[in-house]
């Protein structure tokens, strides 16, 4: 896995994500879905599929509660040694309203189908 290819998946193909995580949000929004959101999307290289993946914790957040999480994740780019020591861009921390939010990227290598997984979730879900 390379920081290239992570960051181009975080921040141009997980926004395709964006719009139908962030509608199933609101049309679940009386209706909690309790567990993992994740809206996947084809790589057009791979043909394998990515995935963005909401934890309940982020998912109680509501829909634009998690959208502003969602785009914080997607300009993320203050990556340092010391958050980073293996150059791969792969693992992000923030800040949310005084909460402390993580993102990850998974690589499953074709692992089931699936290729790139971005995970967003509260630090306490970690």
């Amino acid at each position: 896995m390379n920081a290239k290819t992570n960051d181009e998946f975080r921040t141009q193909g997980a926004r395709k994500a964006t719009l139908s995580i962030l509608a199933t949000l609101t049309d679940r929004e009386d209706d909690p879905i309790g567990g993992m959101l994740a809206c996947q999307l084809p790589n057009p290289i791979t043909g394998n599929m990515n995935a963005v993946v909401l934890t309940p914790g982020i998912q109680a957040l509501g829909y634009r509660g998690a959208g502003q999480v969602m785009m914080k994740v997607f300009k993320f780019d203050t990556f340092t040694a010391d958050n980073d020591p293996y150059g791969e861009h792969d693992f992000g921390s923030l800040d949310h309203e005084g909460q402390k939010v993580f993102w990850k990227i998974d690589d499953y290598a074709g692992h089931d189908g699936m290729e790139l997984i971005l995970t967003i979730m509260m630090a306490d879900e970690y």
